[in-house]
């Protein structure tokens, strides 16, 4: 399959020099892009996602179900 692509100038100069940096081209990433689209559930992208970004909390922080759904805070 063929795509085609419009981008402004300065998107497809960052986009070469992305693919430069890694010894690829912009078609190459555009592809292996898509391909995860299909192959990766849900799960495993939160799974990346949270890989990424853990202990990102403040310190002693604890979840409280009970203050996610308290409204009154925000009357």
């Amino acid at each position: 399959m063929e795509i085609t692509l419009k981008v402004d100038d300065e998107v497809e100069a960052r986009a070469r020099a992305f693919a430069a940096q890694r010894e690829t081209t912009v078609e190459a990433l555009v592809s292996e892009y898509l391909r995860e689209l299909d192959t990766r559930s849900w799960g495993e992208r939160f799974r990346e996602f949270t890989a990424r970004h853990a202990g990102r909390s403040a310190p002693g922080y604890r979840f409280d179900r009970e203050a996610c759904h308290d409204r009154s805070a925000h009357d």
